[in-house]
């Protein structure tokens, strides 16, 4: 059987830090999670996304990513193409494709884009914020084409990385396709004869949860920044961590609730024994509670909490 062999492999996983009109402090946690990285010597860094619009002003984040020392991998998120089209964002984050492929060990890592909105039978591009009326977060028919044939030609372990949930639909924070994806890739482990897909992780929701459906272990990662409450769950008030200029130069503060400190997975694989481990790590909001502000506590279902949690599942 092929795909069973080698050593463990350990990466850092971040998602939403989002540089730009909602986190003021997004070079600090940027600093501290790639210091995480390093104390926890992680073969490379997955960062899943909404990370810092395109544009000159934001050079400097895009300079801190671009030339890190560890490998590390860009997945688009939706908010990366609010202000910038595709070919922007590729140029500025120095990416071939949007959905693209790498190696480590006995892992091979598929990078998906499901920034696609759905309009009749045809899949647009998202650019400039167009996305928003229509039905999105779709991974286009080219794709899924192009994914399907990836994973017939890899011998490895199969691991997918995407920005939105690849378990629910697109009314849940997921892929507005994600069961025409979910029989695809059993039917490429019914081909294989062996689970050759077997993992799926995703940022998007702000959320720390798990779920094994049929197999393949979704894992959906934490913002490194916060959780979206918006305008009616009353607003975040400047404080010690944000005073009143912090908000007028970031106007979608007031709208979030902050973590107090960067989250980050740290994940290991051992392919050998087909475990997962997931390390715990534990934040705090802040300023007022999720139940101060109104809120149920839940998005999508989801407890909002400031964690990412232990998981030590077998795949």
């Amino acid at each position: 059987m092929r795909g069973y062999y080698g050593a463990q492999t350990k990466f850092l996983v971040l998602s939403y830090l989002h540089h730009g009109n909602i986190m003021p402090d997004c070079q600090k946690r940027l600093e501290k999670i790639i210091r995480i990285a390093d104390q926890n010597e992680v073969d490379f860094i997955v960062n899943l996304g909404d990370f810092a619009w395109a544009c000159e002003e934001n050079n400097w984040i895009r300079d801190m990513w671009n030339n890190l020392e560890i490998p590390h991998y860009l997945i688009a998120g939706n908010h990366d193409f609010d202000s910038n089209d595709k070919e922007t964002f590729k140029k500025f984050y120095n990416l071939e494709s949007t959905y693209y492929t790498f190696d480590h060990n006995q892992f091979h890592f598929i990078a998906l884009d499901t920034n696609y909105y759905r309009y009749g039978d045809r899949d647009y591009d998202y650019a400039f914020g167009n996305y928003y009326p229509y039905d999105r977060e779709y991974i286009s028919k080219e794709q899924l084409e192009w994914l399907e044939a990836d994973i017939r030609r890899s011998d490895k372990i199969c691991v997918l990385l995407s920005h939105a949930r690849l378990n629910y639909p697109n009314t849940s924070g997921g892929c507005g396709n994600y069961k025409q994806l979910h029989e695809l890739l059993l039917r490429m482990n019914e081909e294989a004869g062996w689970k050759k897909v077997c993992l799926a992780i995703n940022g998007h929701n702000h959320t720390d949860s798990y779920q094994c459906w049929d197999g393949i272990h979704h894992i959906d990662i934490n913002s490194a920044s916060n959780e979206w409450v918006g305008s009616e769950y009353g607003i975040l008030e400047p404080n010690e961590d944000y005073d009143e200029e912090v908000h007028k130069l970031h106007p979608y503060l007031k709208y979030v609730i902050p973590y107090k400190e960067p989250l980050c997975a740290i994940i290991t694989l051992d392919g050998e024994e087909r475990k997962l481990e997931v390390r715990e790590m534990k934040t705090s909001f802040i300023g007022p509670s999720l139940e101060e502000r109104g809120h149920s506590g839940t998005v999508g279902g989801t407890p909002i909490t400031p964690i990412i949690s232990d998981l030590e599942p077998t795949i």
